[in-house]
């Protein structure tokens, strides 16, 4: 299943990405700003893990990030930018969703090197990449990239949209139907959130 996971998601950005994108890290949204924030903390863990040899932790992390936060969220939240007219926006999403994928499948090839080298290939690369995942860099930790404040917003509208979909279950609205709500909190942050 992740397998399958990895793969679709791969198929995703491939199908969105264009051969001049370059895998960088742009911040246009609080959904890339989370996403890389994510990413910084998992290849910390990661390498951790690995150092002191515990195989379960890093393949744990691996997962979680993989599975829940870049396919199950940051996926989700990029499509509106890659389908919208703003071109600048989905350039940078793009570059955002190639940094990520280049990087995360780095950190899996360990594990998965099957896999990961076969969707690495497929992958718009600059001059000078290397031949193949197996020898390329290993991803460098960027603890910049980290911010607390970045991943506890992004919780506010996780939790926010969890607690939408919830509500719409209960009242067994279908998932395609379009409703309008209202947000009643007496939270700035999930006011400000709500309005951005």
């Amino acid at each position: 299943n992740f397998a399958t996971k990895i793969w679709n998601a791969s198929r995703f950005a491939l199908m969105n990405l264009r051969e001049d994108t370059r895998a960088k890290p742009v911040v246009s949204s609080l959904a890339d700003q989370w996403i890389l924030s994510r990413y910084a903390a998992a290849v910390e863990s990661v390498s951790a893990s690995l150092q002191d040899y515990r195989l379960d932790q890093a393949i744990g992390t691996l997962y979680t990030f993989f599975w829940s936060e870049f396919c199950d969220w940051y996926l989700e939240m990029a499509k509106p930018a890659l389908r919208g007219a703003d071109i600048a926006a989905a350039d940078a999403v793009r570059s955002t969703l190639a940094y990520v994928l280049d990087n995360a499948l780095r950190l899996l090839h360990p594990f998965m090197p099957f896999v990961t080298e076969e969707i690495w290939q497929q992958l718009p690369h600059g001059e000078g990449a290397r031949a193949s995942i197996m020898i390329s860099d290993w991803p460098t930790p960027a603890a910049y990239l980290i911010d607390d404040e970045v991943d506890r917003r992004m919780g506010l509208l996780m939790d926010l949209i969890i607690t939408v979909r919830k509500q719409r279950a209960d009242q067994g609205v279908p998932p395609a139907q379009k409703v309008d709500i209202r947000v009643a909190t007496e939270s700035r942050d999930v006011r400000a959130l709500v309005l951005e």
